[in-house]
This record gives C-alpha cells, sequence and structure tokens, in this order.
C-alpha cells in the first residue's frame, strides 16, 4: 500500500473556499488512511495491548447470566441439529441465527469448554479496533490520531462487559459485521465500475449478517450518510438510492428487535421515559469520559416522583444540542460525525423505546458499544482541535491520548476478572449495588445447584421483595421443591404461570409437584398443556410418559415417550423408559435396542449408570453373563458404591451355573462392600452375601449371612422363602447355583 498522500497546509482546497469557516476535513474527500506501512506497528501493537487487557477473561468461566440459555443450555448449540435449529428457532433469547452457529463451532472445538468463545471474544474485538483504525482514516484523521482514536475505543473499560460476558457476544458480532459494511460501502462509493458491484454486494451480506447476529445494527444507513456527509461528499441521487435496500433490511431488523419485546412487559407513561433517556444519555457521555465505578448492575433511580436530577438532565441536554447547532459551523465534520454516530445508536437503549432489561437497571455498560465509537473519534479530533485552538504543540494532544489509553488498559485489565465466574460476578455486584435483582436471583440459583438450599432462600426471600420477575419465581419454586416443601412450590408455580401465561416451564413443574403428591391425572393435563405452548420441547412429553405409566396406561405412555425421541433423538430417558416397557412386557429384544441406544447416547453420569445396569439386567435375563459383567463393572466404575450394581455384580459371581464366571473371593468382596453400605439392614444384599460364602467355601458364615437375611426379610414372603431354601443347601455345605 503506497504512502498516503497528504495536502500541502490545512484547510486547503482546488475549488475557491465559501466565505463561512470551515474545518481541515471538510473541504475535499481525500483520504488520508491510518493504516499504512509506515504504521504497521502502531497497529500491531494495539492488537497486543488489547489481547494484554483482555488476557485474564480467557482463563474465565461461563456466568450464569444469559450463558445458560444463549450457550451451554440452549438447544440450538448443544443439540444434535443445533445447526438447523439456529436458523429455524427464533423463540427466547431470539433469532441470532450467525451468533447460535458460530457458539456451536465453539461448543463442539472446546469440547463445551468456555475458554475459545472467550478467546474469540477477544479477537473478535481486536478485529473491532482495526475497523474503528479505518474508518478513522475514512475521515482524514493523521495517522497518530486515528491509532489513539482506537485504542480509547478498544481499551475503554466499559467494554468489559461485552467482551468477557460470553453472551453479550452478539454486542460484539454484530459491530464487527456493521463497521465491515460501512467500510466496504465507502470504498463501492469511489470504486471503478469494475469492483464496484462486489464491494457493494460483499456490504449488503456483512448487513444482513450484523442484522442476523442483533436487530440493533438497524442504524446503518444512518451512519452511511453521517460519514459521505462528514466526508465532504455530495448526497447525491446514487446514494439515496443505494441506501434503499439496507433501509429496508434496517426496518425489517427494527421489527424483530420490537418483537423480542415480551407482551407482558410494563411500560412506563412517556414521560417517565424520557427522564430517563434524559439522564441515561448522560450517564453514558460521563462514562465514557470517567469510567469510574462501572458495575454490571446499576442501582435504579425513581420514577415516583420529580427529581430536581430528572430537570437539571433534560435542560442540560437541550443546552448541548443547542450549542452543536450554534456551533457546527466551526466544528470538524470527523467531530460531528462522532456525535451523530453517538446519537443515532445511543437512542435505541436510552428508554424511549424500552426494553426488558430495563425493569432490572435504566443502563448497562455494554449499551456504550458501538455508540462508542463515536466518542472516541469525537474525543480524538477535539483534543486536536483544541490544542490547536490554544496554539499548543501537535504532540500534546497526543501525549494525552496515550496517556489515557494506558490508563483505561489498566482499568480494563483490572475489572475484566469481575466476569470471571457467577461467584465473583454477583459478589462484585452486590458490593456496590446491594438490592441488585438478579445477583440475588442468580446467586440462589447458583447456590440452589450446589445444594446450599438455605442460603439460597435467603436471597430468594431478598429478591421477592425486591420483585422477583417470573424466571425468578420458578427458581424460587424449584428451591421449595428441593425442600420437600411442595405445597409453597405448587403456589410460587401458579404464581409464575399468572406472571407468565405464555412459558411452558410454570405448567410442568407445576405437573411434577402435582404428580408427587399423587395427583396424577392433574400432572398428565399440566404436561399437555406444557406442549400445547411448547410443541418442540421434549421434557413434557417425557414426564407425561411416566404419569401415564403411573396410571396403568401403557400405550399411551409409549406414544409420548416415541415423540420425546422424535423432538430429541438419542434421549436417555427416553429410551430408559421405552426399554422398561419393553421389559415389562418381556420384549427383550427391543429392551435391549433401547438400552443400548441409551449407553451410547448418555453423558450424565447418573443416566449412564442406569442405562449400563438395565441393559445388564436384560443380558442376564438372556444368559449373556460375560456382557453382563461388563457392564456391571463399567456402572461400578462409575458409581462404586452403587449397593444394586455391587450386589448384582456379586450375584453372578457367586451363584452362576458357569464355572467360568464365578469368583468366590471377588462376590465376597463385592457382597460385603454393599451389606457395610445397607449397615446389615437389607435382605436382598444378605442373601447375596451368604451366596458368596458359600461360594467360597465359607458355610456357617453363610448359614450366619443367611439367618440375617432371613431376620430382614418380611416374614412369609416370596424372598423369605427362597433364603430359607438356599440356607438348606448351605447348611449341607453345598453352594447355590442359579438356574
Amino acid at each position: 500500500m503506497s504512502k498516503a498522500r497528504r495536502r500541502a497546509r490545512p484547510g486547503t482546497a482546488s475549488r475557491p473556499a465559501p466565505p463561512r469557516a470551515q474545518s481541515p476535513a471538510a473541504a475535499t474527500s481525500v483520504r488520508t488512511s491510518p493504516v499504512t506501512r509506515g504504521a504497521w506497528w502502531r497497529w500491531a501493537l494495539l492488537l497486543a495491548l488489547v489481547v494484554a487487557a483482555y488476557g485474564p477473561a480467557l482463563r474465565a468461566d461461563f456466568v450464569n447470566w444469559d450463558d445458560p440459555i444463549h450457550v451451554y443450555e440452549n438447544p440450538r448449540v448443544t443439540a444434535p441439529d443445533a445447526l438447523r435449529r439456529s436458523w429455524s428457532d427464533g423463540r427466547n433469547p431470539g433469532f441470532y441465527p450467525v451468533l447460535f452457529a458460530l457458539y456451536r463451532l465453539e461448543w463442539l472445538a472446546a469440547d463445551h469448554r468456555p475458554w475459545l468463545f472467550h478467546l474469540d471474544n477477544v479477537l473478535l474485538h481486536a478485529g473491532n479496533a482495526l475497523e474503528v483504525g479505518l474508518l478513522a482514516g475514512e475521515l482524514a484523521l493523521p495517522a497518530p490520531a486515528g491509532w489513539l482514536a482506537a485504542g480509547l475505543w478498544a481499551l475503554h473499560p466499559a467494554h468489559v462487559e461485552s467482551v468477557a460476558w460470553i453472551t453479550e457476544r452478539k454486542n460484539v458480532l454484530y459491530t464487527f459485521f456493521w463497521l465491515g459494511s460501512l467500510l466496504l460501502y465507502l470504498r463501492w462509493r469511489r470504486a471503478d465500475a469494475r469492483r464496484a458491484p462486489l464491494l457493494y454486494a460483499a456490504s449488503l451480506l456483512l448487513f444482513v449478517l450484523s442484522l442476523l447476529s442483533k436487530g440493533a445494527a438497524m442504524t446503518l444507513p444512518a451512519a452511511f450518510v453521517l460519514v459521505e456527509w462528514s466526508r465532504g461528499r455530495r448526497l447525491d441521487r446514487r446514494l439515496w438510492v443505494s441506501l434503499a435496500p439496507y433501509v429496508a433490511l434496517g426496518v425489517a431488523g427494527g421489527v424483530a428487535l420490537v418483537r423480542l419485546v415480551p407482551a407482558t412487559l410494563h411500560v412506563p407513561p412517556l414521560g417517565d421515559r424520557l427522564a430517563v433517556s434524559c439522564r441515561a444519555f448522560w450517564f453514558y457521555l460521563t462514562t465514557f469520559l470517567w469510567p469510574s465505578g462501572l458495575v454490571p448492575v446499576y442501582p435504579k433511580w425513581s420514577l415516583a416522583q420529580t427529581d430536581p436530577r430528572d430537570v437539571l438532565a433534560a435542560l442540560g441536554l437541550a443546552a448541548l444540542a443547542a450549542a452543536g447547532i450554534a456551533a457546527r459551523a466551526r466544528l470538524p465534520r470527523p467531530i460531528l460525525f462522532g456525535a451523530g454516530l453517538f446519537v443515532t445508536n445511543i437512542l435505541l437503549v436510552l428508554g424511549v423505546v424500552w426494553n426488558s432489561y430495563q425493569g432490572y437497571a435504566f443502563v448497562a455498560d455494554r449499551y456504550l458499544y458501538l455508540p462508542g465509537v463515536g466518542l472516541a473519534l469525537a474525543a480524538a479530533t477535539g483534543l486536536g482541535e483544541l490544542a490547536r485552538a490554544l496554539g499548543l504543540p501537535p504532540r500534546v494532544p497526543t501525549v494525552v491520548l496515550t496517556l489515557w489509553c494506558a490508563v483505561l488498559g489498566v482499568v480494563t485489565w483490572r475489572q475484566v476478572p469481575v466476569w470471571h465466574d457467577s461467584e465473583a460476578l454477583w459478589a462484585y455486584t452486590l458490593a456496590h449495588n446491594p438490592d441488585c435483582l438478579p445477583c440475588h436471583q442468580n446467586l440462589a440459583l447458583m447456590l440452589t445447584e450446589r445444594g446450599a438450599l438455605d442460603s439460597a432462600a435467603a436471597h430468594y426471600e431478598t429478591a421477592d421483595r425486591l420483585g422477583l420477575d417470573p424466571k425468578g419465581v420458578l427458581g424460587f419454586g424449584n428451591l421449595r421443591l428441593a425442600q420437600g416443601r411442595l405445597d409453597e412450590a405448587a403456589a410460587l408455580y401458579e404464581r409464575a404461570g399468572r406472571l407468565d401465561p405464555e412459558n411452558p416451564r410454570a405448567p410442568y413443574n407445576l405437573g411434577v409437584v402435582l404428580e408427587r403428591q399423587g395427583e396424577v391425572e392433574a400432572a398428565i393435563a399440566l404436561y399437555q398443556q406444557a406442549v400445547r405452548l411448547d410443541p418442540a420441547w421434549p421434557d413434557p412429553h417425557n414426564n407425561r410418559g411416566v404419569a401415564f405409566l403411573h396410571a396403568g396406561r401403557v400405550e399411551e405412555a409409549r406414544t409420548e415417550f416415541e415423540a420425546t425421541l422424535r423432538l430429541h433423538p438419542g434421549d436417555v430417558e427416553a429410551e430408559l423408559n421405552l426399554g422398561l416397557i419393553a421389559e415389562d412386557g418381556e420384549d427383550w429384544d427391543a429392551a435391549e435396542r433401547h438400552y443400548r441406544a441409551a449407553v451410547a447416547s448418555a453423558s450424565d453420569e447418573e443416566l449412564s449408570i442406569a442405562a449400563h445396569r438395565s441393559l445388564a439386567d436384560v443380558l442376564v435375563t438372556r444368559h449373556e453373563l460375560g456382557a453382563a459383567i461388563e457392564h456391571y463393572q463399567t456402572a461400578l466404575r462409575l458409581a462404586p458404591d452403587d449397593v444394586g450394581v455391587l450386589g448384582a455384580l456379586a450375584w453372578i459371581r457367586a451363584t452362576s451355573a458357569e464355572e467360568r464366571w464365578r469368583d468366590g473371593a471377588e462376590a465376597v468382596r463385592l457382597a460385603e462392600r454393599a451389606c457395610a453400605l445397607t449397615e446389615n439392614g437389607d435382605a436382598n444384599a444378605l442373601d447375596t452375601l451368604a451366596a458368596a460364602y458359600a461360594e467360597a467355601g465359607r458355610f456357617a458364615d453363610a448359614v450366619r449371612a443367611g439367618r440375617q437375611a432371613l431376620e430382614a426379610a418380611d416374614a412369609g414372603s416370596e424372598l423369605a422363602t427362597e433364603i430359607a431354601r438356599r440356607m438348606a443347601l448351605y447348611e449341607k455345605t453345598q453352594p447355590y447355583r442359579a438356574p
């Protein structure tokens, strides 16, 4: 790439200057790109600084704030047909096919671990910094100023939330395509006839990808107009015609964005929203200039009464707008472009258009990600103009911007560990915002998963006083269910259903409670309601099948389990349940087929144990003892203290009719372990121990264990009769052989 051309002196133009004063960049469209061969080291340094500042994120985990629904519990990421689902499923959390497709690839490549997600976030952010530098070149910023503007934006700690939080990949990703589309469009505007169609098509494609990453990309057409005006180009017919497809796509993206707002969302009156918007505007502007006290969830200010700060914010905003209009002829156009870019993008999140998150907090750092590009460009240009106006040496703004970037980089590096894991995130946020509703909700969820139920209950109770959302009410219900407080759990699930009638989890969870309380038919009806609300969710079908089994309606149960498998091929619980039905019907071929499918699909340890054990039981019935032993041993490796598996394997080793499978010493070891775990109170375990002693030639011990088994068994039961029959053999010093 050749050296960029520079004008002989600022303000010189090839045509007579207009009578009014104008900025150095306003009179010509000659570009000065900061990315030149001579400056490559600056950009390599910037990339290194970005990676260094965000380096701690590479060791971070997922967090339980939206990461589950976006990534590790999202079938559009984890299911075998995830890529198809990414492009066909627009339910909660929304239609982000490009985002979810990328998540899917990372999920597979990183073996479900978070490091690759974090690495790609950092790399995308670094790529965005380069694009900001290229945009600075399009605005004719000198090379150092363009580099520093990109650094000022890339190293700003307000962007930690977007880069270190995996869920906010959509922010980083849509901006990457958004800036790329803008840069290609600007190249198209000056390209020759041969290259122009390709550049235009590529720009349009990137805009589509940006919209499919996040609907907020809809603002791009406004940026086209702003940047062309700031470069001194005519806003001619070619421009307006070329914008038509972008505008149409942007409107579609805006409609999709609005459709993400739940119908049940409470929207404050317009006056309140305008008051929020004015204060939010100043929040974002001051946060960019002085990013101290950053918090993942900021405290909400009250809307209950008029606050003097609301009035001051509105008056200040009006004064700023008036000053900008009055000074527009004297301000360099890159400053006006930066201000316009900031305003057109921040408008979406100020609060005039309400969104779900503003029920928790009116502002968020992540909303400054793309709008911050405009502020960075305006700040870099503005400092240069200020220095020139004050007669300061040109190096002064460079030094100031360099120091600013250095301080921001350090603050960013210190802020990233806040997002290391859920515990760090919520502890930090609660320290700065004790009334943080999502903090209490998500911390309670984390503690519930860890089994710290009392601590979780305290946080749920606090969150309930603050105003639990439907998701939080469901979580509170799950906690009460885990505590065995079924009536309270049922009441919470009913409440969640009233708050969000379209959420299938409320009737589903209520069905679980009622089934445990013995109200099987009521549970069946609730599972059916969940199916109606979400026909593609397999869990209600599976649970409805289990309820049908409890009600003795076997064929209806089979239909539900088969429906589960159609929706979720390889579903382990459905395979196990179908195997159980086949086993009860003595269809051993079908039982073995279903259990083998369960073994092949099981990743959860508990389900894997159940699959291996069930398959082994069927293989024993079919006299395939060698294969059965292998599966029992696999189950035992996963759960060394599983009494049922210990007993089943010990029984084969003690009683098999085939000598090659018998091993008295191992049978005794396994059976003694099973009896110790049951404190010698289980009749079956003691019966197995007696048979093991007999196989080992310890007949006196066999008789003693047999007597203990008889005492533990129900008098007159079939088991008691069998134990007595076997004891007669031991008394004759004969081992028992299974038929």
